[in-house]
């Protein structure tokens, strides 16, 4: 596999870049903040997308959000590669939505995305066989990844088992077996022991629910034979319900008899009746037809003739009496209710005027001015006489004096008392008097004004005696005009009497019409549905009298076959022969349950018994649930000592379920075991296949990179340790060794593994971002010497900042497979300052 072109879209920092690739030695140069990372990121990401869905990590996350676009909504790449069998295929991977991503072979325009999806979107990884975890962790070199393997000692053996061993991520088979031995510890444990652990824990409960069971065994004993009697009782109510069954069967079998008689009885009668031209559909169709037409007929020969219509129509008479004038203003009675009125008025007033001269004020003031006058003179008398009785004049005098002055004030007062209950009366008189003015003074003034000839405003409601007898006057005025009033009247009267004749008339006349038209609409409807000619009512009308003869007529005919069609419905009962052969089948299927059950001569023999009733059948039901009740007494008995007992079931079931714990916990530690032989196995056979080939590929070049400081290397097949030997003949362990030696071994080992791990017919390209950062001068030329070697048979893509290889690349590049790339606006005399200072500044340094 080969990159030859990745457009970043919308990526980081970069928006409608482009970047071109050779097959051999890429060297990408630029100072910081250029870009070279994310070029580097874009590399991998337009290759091998991302997960879709869920199970990403957080450290998958935080790697996307380092570079999604800035300002832009999208986040996409399109990458386009030649695999080795000449196929180029276009890549394009949105990593935001993550939906609209796809791989299209260009020559033939075919979509090859269902190659190589992976965890949901496309993986390119897969046609190198392998995946965008192993890709990351073999042939994509990130920048700052080789300082790690200095920062731990053992994290090159690390990277190289879990490149090894396919797994790609943060986890190894060590790891799994790690993980094995701790689950084997806390969640299995030893039968044996003493502590919490499962399986010694689920092995104590074992042994006391079986010392449980052994001391409910003994207490069992004592109620034994109310189990056999249980028993006993279970064995009869088997026998009852198989009884019982038996007889169903039988049952049901004399009933599908019975209805196979039925069926074959109505079948016969409706073929029967098939044979005869029978239809009962067509029957009743013909039926209603017959009482259709006799209703019909009947209708238009009972229906009455028209009424006589001669002289004048409503209308005109209606018109007569709009036009007949004068018009008399007001109907005989309400005048003669206007002149009682308003005699009641004048003679309500007249009352009401008498009763007004009588007031009995006057006459009362003088009486009681007379008796006020004469008591006061016997006072008087009587006052004089006193003081001269005094005097020796004769007493006598004196009181009667006093005693007529006495009777006078009495006399006064009594008087006064008799005014006041006559005013009283003559006031409550008086009132009512005016009532009645007042109630006829205005029924009169609501009737003249009725008649509109009121002299005053409508809407004065105030009125005075002289004004209601000038109204009066006047309507009696206009009454007394025109001398033809009264015969106006009659002749009103009459021509309203003779409209409402003429109405009904011609109203009688309308829903007689109606009717007719309706019949006759109905008998030519009638008569075309029996061929008939329409035209001619009376021919039509003859017509239908005729086919009423000739189906009367034929009614002897049509009366067997109807009797046959009577016997067809009592044998069917509503149903049709279609449920009667279902009821048939279904009797069948029920006979056929206790067929397969008994034998089929026992169940016809029951069946065939004479007296074999339904009676039968209850008899048995009431033994059998008698004997289902005694049980069920006795189960109560039995339920009620084993309360006392224990459940032996629930002891059955905790040694059941101790016992599944102990066989499910043996299981899991027998598969634990299992796995981790298979784990073992397989690690094993990993390593021992990848060792020797990873030495056999760095050993060549191990001398070359370290100045011939290291001649030898040798890969552990146990656990990948990496050792290499010194011209002294000293093994030395890889992460013992210098910063840079350690990476240069490590960068060698990397390329190795990407490429072993690669399927066969494919050659995985090289991704390195900052790599030869820590190498002194002769290791970093040496390294890119064997770079460059390496580029011959695998593309390899170099992300840098260092002058020096900005040098090294313009002087050694291979204009045909490789090339140089230049990011940002670096000149040449810019390089060679920065390359003077840098050598100015490890001078000093030194």
């Amino acid at each position: 596999m080969k990159y030859l072109s990745l457009q970043a879209q919308s990526f980081g920092s970069l928006n409608d870049r482009e970047m071109v690739f050779t097959p051999g030695l890429n060297i990408i140069f630029g100072p910081n903040e250029a870009g070279k990372s994310t070029w580097h990121a874009a590399l991998y990401l337009s290759l091998c997308g991302v997960k879709r869905g869920r199970g990403t990590t957080k450290e998958q996350r935080e790697f996307l959000d380092r570079y999604r676009p800035w300002g832009s909504e999208e986040y996409k790449l399109r990458l386009l590669i030649e695999l080795e069998d000449g196929r180029q295929v276009e890549i394009d991977q949105d990593l935001r939505g993550k939906v609209d991503c796809k791989a299209t072979e260009l020559t033939l325009g075919k979509d090859v995305t269902g190659e190589i999806i992976h965890e949901g979107s496309p993986d390119g990884a897969l046609w190198l066989n392998l995946n965008r975890q192993t890709f990351l962790a073999t042939a994509c070199v990130k920048q700052g990844e080789l300082l790690e393997v200095l920062l731990h000692a053992d994290s090159l053996q690390e990277k190289l088992q879990k490149s090894a061993d396919g797994i790609g991520g943060d986890f190894t088979v060590k790891s799994a077996l790690d993980l094995l031995d701790r689950f084997q510890k806390e969640q299995i444990g030893k039968s044996n022991s003493k502590g919490e652990r499962p399986l010694s824990v689920a092995t104590r409960e074992l042994k006391a629910a079986q010392k449980q069971k052994v001391e409910l065994e003994q207490a069992y004993s004592s109620h034994q034979e109310l189990l056999d009697e249980i028993e006993g009782l279970r064995v009869k109510e088997f026998d009852g319900q198989t009884q019982l069954r038996k007889l169903k069967g039988a049952l049901n079998w004399k009933t599908a008899e019975s209805h196979r008689e039925e069926f074959e009885q109505a079948s016969h009668l409706q073929t029967k009746l098939k044979d005869l031209g029978f239809d009962s559909a067509r029957e009743e169709d013909r039926k209603k037809l017959l009482r259709s037409v006799s209703s019909c007929l009947e209708l238009w020969e009972t229906c009455p003739g028209e009424p006589d219509l001669s002289g004048p129509s409503a209308g005109e008479i209606r018109w007569e009496i709009e036009n007949l004038a004068p018009s008399p203003s007001m109907e005989p009675r309400s005048e003669s209710e206007i002149i009682d009125t308003h005699r009641a008025f004048t003679q309500s007033c007249e009352a009401l005027d008498s009763h007004s001269d009588v007031h009995p004020r006057q006459n009362n003031i003088q009486k009681v001015v007379k008796l006020i006058a004469f008591s006061s003179a016997i006072l008087l008398a009587g006052a004089v006489t006193v003081p001269k009785s005094w005097e020796g004049i004769d007493l006598s005098l004196a009181l009667v004096g006093g005693v007529g002055a006495l009777l006078g004030l009495v006399m006064s007062i009594g008087e006064t008392l008799r005014m006041r209950v006559q005013l009283r009366l003559w006031q409550k008189t008086h009132a009512q008097l005016e009532a009645e003015v007042e109630r006829f003074g205005f029924e009169l003034f609501r009737r003249l004004k009725g008649q509109e000839v009121f002299p005053f405003d409508d809407s004065d409601e105030s009125y005075s005696k002289e004004e209601l007898e000038r109204a009066f006057q006047l309507y009696r005025a206009q009454l007394n005009q025109g001398p033809t009033r009264q015969s106006l009247q009659l002749i009103r009267k009459q021509l309203v009497e003779q409209l409402k004749v003429r109405e009904e008339l011609e109203k009688s006349q309308r829903q007689i019409r109606e009717k007719k038209k309706k019949i006759r609409k109905r008998l030519q409807e009638l008569g075309e549905g029996l061929g008939f000619e329409t035209l001619d009512e009376d021919y039509l009308v003859q017509n239908l009298r005729d086919w009423l003869f000739e189906q009367d007529r034929q009614k002897d005919s049509i009366e067997v076959t109807s009797n046959l069609e009577k016997q067809l419905q009592q044998i069917l009962k509503g149903r049709s022969l279609g449920d009667l052969h279902e009821e048939v089948e279904d009797t069948l299927a029920s006979v056929q349950a206790a067929l397969e059950e008994f034998e089929v001569q026992e169940i016809r023999e029951i069946a065939q018994r004479p007296d074999l009733e339904l009676d039968h059948l209850q008899e048995l039901q009431d033994d059998v649930r008698s004997i289902t009740q005694d049980l069920a007494s006795k189960l109560g008995q039995l339920q009620e000592r084993e309360i006392h007992l224990g459940s032996k079931v629930d002891v059955e079931e905790a040694i059941e379920r101790a016992q599944r714990k102990i066989d499910r916990l043996l299981y899991v530690d027998e598969t634990v075991e299992l796995t981790r032989k298979f784990l073992t196995k397989a690690r094993d056979g990993v390593h021992r296949e990848v060792a020797p080939l990873l030495a056999e590929s760095v050993e060549g070049q191990i001398s070359k990179v370290t100045s011939g400081a290291y001649e030898e290397i040798r890969v552990d097949p146990e656990n990948l340790k990496v050792r290499v030997r010194s011209k002294l003949g000293n093994w030395v362990e890889a992460t013992q060794l210098s910063r840079g030696t350690t990476e240069q071994i490590y960068l060698l080992l990397r390329a190795s593994l990407a490429q072993l791990l690669t399927g066969e017919g494919e050659v995985t390209p090289l991704l390195l971002d900052e790599v030869t950062v820590h190498f002194d001068e002769e290791r970093k030329l040496k390294i890119l010497e064997t770079l460059k070697a390496i580029s011959k048979n695998q593309q390899v893509i170099l992300f840098t900042q260092e002058p020096a290889i900005l040098r090294w690349a313009q002087a050694h590049l291979d204009e045909d497979r490789d090339q140089l790339t230049c990011l940002g606006h670096y000149k040449s005399s810019e390089v060679e300052a920065e390359d003077s200072i840098h050598s100015e500044f490890e001078s000093h340094q030194s």
